[in-house]
C-alpha cells in the first residue's frame, strides 16, 4: 500500500502505511519469535510453530537477517507441510533465506506431496491438492498450484526486474547441486536467455544474453576472494555485483573461498 501511495503521489498515506508495516513487523518479532528454538510460534500464547508461521515471515521479509538461517533450518524439519497453494510462499521463503538446496529438493521430490505426484496421478495441469487422498473432491485445474513455473526463473535463476519494465534486471542464481540449466524468460523488452554449467566444485560458467535497452546486475553468491571473469576479463568484485550489458555476457566463476 505504501508503494501504491508513492505512485499516486500521496506522501502522507505513504508514510502512514510504512509506519503501520514497521509496527506490525516489530510486534511479530517481539511477540512471536522463539529465540531459544530459533523459530516463530503460531501466536503469542502458544509454543507451537507451524510451517506457515515461519514460511510467511521469510517470504514477506519480516525475518531479521540474524534469524533467517535458524528459521530456514526449522522449516526444513516440517517437510512439505503446507498445501499446494502455500507451496508458493514456502519456495519464496527458502530462496529468500538462501536455502536453495532444500528448495530444489522439494521441487524435485517424488513422494505423494510433490509436483511429480501430480504427473504420476495422471493430471496434465497442477492439481488443487497434492493427492486425491488429501482432498477426494479436488479438481485437476488449478494454475496457482504450478509454483515452480515462476520459482525457477525468479528463485533458482534469480531473474527479477530491478526497475519497472526490466530496464535493469537482477540475476542472482541459486543453483544448488544442479550440473546444468538453461532458461528463456520473456520480458517487454525481449527475451533473457541463460545457460549454466557446473564444471566442478570450484568452477561454474554462465552465459547470459540480454535484449537491447536492458542492463543487468549479476551476483552468483561469490566472495571477494573468488576469481570472476566477464567475457574473458577479470572483474572487480568490490561492488558485490557484476554489471551486464545488452548482448551475450560470458561469466566464469572460480571459487577460492573454501
Amino acid at each position: 500500500m505504501a508503494e501504491f501511495a508513492t505512485l499516486l503521489d500521496k506522501p502522507e498515506e505513504e508514510l502512514d502505511f510504512k509506519m503501520r508495516a514497521m509496527k506490525v513487523k516489530k510486534a511479530i518479532n517481539e511477540k512471536m519469535f522463539n529465540k531459544a528454538g530459533g523459530f516463530y510460534t503460531d501466536g503469542a500464547d502458544t509454543d507451537h510453530g507451524s510451517i506457515h508461521a515461519n514460511m510467511l515471515p521469510l517470504a514477506f521479509d519480516v525475518v531479521p537477517e540474524a534469524y533467517k538461517r535458524s528459521v530456514a533450518d526449522y522449516i526444513k524439519t516440517r517437510g512439505m507441510g503446507c498445501s499446494v497453494y502455500g507451496a508458493q510462499f514456502l519456495m519464496e521463503a527458502l530462496y529468500n533465506a538462501g536455502a536453495s538446496d532444500y528448495a530444489l529438493e522439494l521441487m524435485t521430490a517424488t513422494n505423494d506431496r510433490s509436483w511429480y505426484n501430480m504427473i504420476k496421478v495422471g493430471s496434465t495441469i497442477s492439481m488443487e491438492a497434492w493427492d486425491m487422498r488429501y482432498k477426494p473432491n479436488s479438481d485437476w485445474n488449478h494454475a496457482w498450484g504450478a509454483a515452480p513455473a515462476n520459482i525457477i526463473p525468479r528463485g533458482l535463476w534469480g531473474i527479477q526486474p530491478k526497475t519497472p519494465g526490466f530496464g535493469i534486471v537482477i540475476i542472482h542464481p541459486q543453483m544448488a547441486n544442479l550440473k546444468n540449466s538453461s532458461i528463456t524468460v520473456p520480458t517487454i523488452k525481449g527475451q533473457i536467455k541463460g545457460d549454466y554449467k557446473r564444471i566442478n566444485a570450484r568452477l561454474t560458467q554462465y552465459s547470459i544474453e540480454l535484449p537491447a535497452n536492458m542492463v543487468g546486475e549479476f551476483n552468483a553468491g561469490f566472495s571477494a576472494e573468488d576469481l570472476v571473469t566477464l567475457n574473458g576479463e577479470s572483474v572487480n568484485l568490490s561492488f558485490g555485483t557484476i554489471r551486464l550489458n545488452s548482448g551475450v555476457n560470458e561469466i566464469e566463476v572460480r571459487i577460492n573461498s573454501f
